[in-house]
């Protein structure tokens, strides 16, 4: 069993730690000249060279395999990932435990509801995007499948702050991902952020697995980051 399951998931944990990612708010990229990506890709090739990853890439067909049968001990876990785990290896219910990740919070992703403008119905679309996204509605979910609320109010809710996951050895994740929102401000993406993330973790990977060498496989991502428009 290895200590965590893919490069590309330390990697963005501790990137989203950085006070920048890949762009600044002008939409300039960043990532060759300040300090926040290199940080997370060094520390992630120190990872990969001391033989901790097991090498998957997350949430294929073969990393949900690994959850399931228990190949890698650990994996850096945004709130919405405790339903993936509870969806996709119910099996291991009771095996898992959630704590505060190292070095502080930082964003990694969410989901957003909209009303298409060519919609037949936008007032009762709208309509019902309000109550999925009401406070008692939330609530439920998060209970449920792990998502956290985005309504500030919850997170002094007692029903929140204090609820325990049986799946996960009853860790106290409301007390954990209330007190990880708090922490600072969210980090800027960028319009092209999806972009250049995909063209890192890709290189990472490669470097995982041996094919490229982590100096080569930074220049290469800086190059194919800096064409992306």
């Amino acid at each position: 069993m290895k200590w965590t399951d893919a490069a590309s998931n330390i990697y963005n944990q501790i990137l989203a730690q950085q006070p920048a990612a890949y762009y600044d708010r002008d939409e300039k990229l960043v990532m060759d000249h300040k300090p926040g990506v290199r940080t997370a890709w060094d520390l992630t090739i120190d990872m990969i060279e001391s033989g901790e990853s097991a090498k998957y890439v997350a949430f294929n067909a073969q990393w949900m395999a690994a959850l399931q049968g228990g190949r890698f001990a650990t994996l850096t876990c945004p709130a919405w990932v405790l339903g993936l785990i509870q969806q996709n290896a119910p099996a291991t219910r009771g095996q898992w435990d959630v704590t505060a990740v190292p070095g502080g919070s930082g964003n990694w992703g969410g989901s957003w509801l909209t009303v298409p403008k060519q919609s037949s119905h936008p007032k009762e679309a709208y309509a019902l995007a309000a109550w999925l996204t009401a406070p008692a509605q939330q609530l439920r979910i998060f209970k449920e499948t792990g998502n956290l609320p985005s309504v500030p109010a919850l997170y002094d809710d007692p029903a929140v702050t204090g609820f325990r996951n049986p799946f996960f050895s009853d860790a106290p994740v409301g007390k954990i991902f209330t007190a990880a929102v708090s922490r600072k401000p969210a980090q800027y993406l960028g319009l092209h952020n999806a972009a250049v993330r995909t063209i890192v973790e890709n290189k990472l990977s490669k470097v995982e697995i041996g094919q490229l060498a982590p100096g080569i496989a930074w220049q290469e991502a800086v190059s194919e980051a800096q064409a992306v428009k």
